[in-house]
């Protein structure tokens, strides 16, 4: 049996309105247009049977069925930032939720109006702006690196060294396994500019551009190193790789 033939069977019972009306895609629209609004989900997706979204300009959601009981997953996403993810149990409860936020485009205080339990720390946080969520990025990459035990723990004291930058300490810092990297975007998909460093425990792997990579060995001739390669990028902006292109673009 097929995972298509898995998932018709998975819903047949549960969600046999939203089988009727011909996917979650259809029976999703059908809620909006309910509850008054002009959005609708997006046809280019695959699964249209159990998974939907909808999208208007930065803000987006993504609708999702549970397996073993009838519940609606939903998350919210602003600029690249998932918001949280909620359950609900009716599709009109969805629908009101997803008008909220991602067309009326509602602020977490707003939404905590309608809904008491709705929380959102990385919504206060990305609602603060660019520099508050670049500057609170690099305090939780130093938290994590001082509680792993596993290779990245080697990346710490580079971190570090690389805030000391002020052209890398305003770029938004994340990390790929055991390897620092740098946005011009504090949303994801991520927009990489600046110099990659890689922890490992006998050296320090540092690559600045596609043909430019070498290790290094003591912390002295990687602060020597960045001095001479570093420039500045720019500061973190809030968005993600591909609304940054757009607007270059237009």
């Amino acid at each position: 049996m097929g995972d298509k033939d898995i998932e018709k069977k998975s819903t047949s019972d549960l969600y046999q309105d939203i089988v009727n009306l011909g996917g979650l895609n259809k029976a999703i629209n059908e809620a909006l247009r309910i509850v008054g609004s002009n959005l609708e989900a997006d046809d280019n997706v695959e699964w249209t049977l159990s998974y939907s979204k909808v999208e208007y300009k930065e803000r987006s959601s993504q609708i999702m069925l549970a397996a073993n009981e009838r519940l609606f997953s939903v998350d919210l996403w602003s600029e690249g930032i998932q918001y949280g993810n909620w359950w609900f149990e009716d599709l009109i409860q969805v629908a009101d939720f997803i008008k909220y936020f991602v067309e009326l485009k509602y602020m977490v205080k707003e939404m905590k109006k309608i809904y008491t339990w709705f929380h959102s720390d990385k919504g206060k946080l990305h609602e603060k702006g660019a520099k508050k969520e670049t500057e609170q990025r690099w305090k939780d990459i130093v938290i994590q690196l001082e509680k792993e035990e596993t290779v990245m723990k080697y990346l710490l004291p580079y971190v570090k060294v690389a805030k000391e930058f002020a052209e890398l300490a305003i770029l938004f810092p994340y990390t790929s396994m055991n390897t620092l990297c740098f946005s011009l975007t504090t949303g994801f998909p991520y927009l990489p500019v600046g110099p990659k460093i890689t922890g490992w425990k006998e050296y320090i792997e540092v690559e600045i551009g596609e043909n430019d990579s070498r290790k290094i060995y003591s912390m002295k001739e990687l602060k020597k190193y960045m001095k001479q390669n570093i420039v500045y990028y720019g500061s973190a902006r809030q968005g993600t790789a591909d609304s940054i292109m757009q607007q270059i673009g237009n």
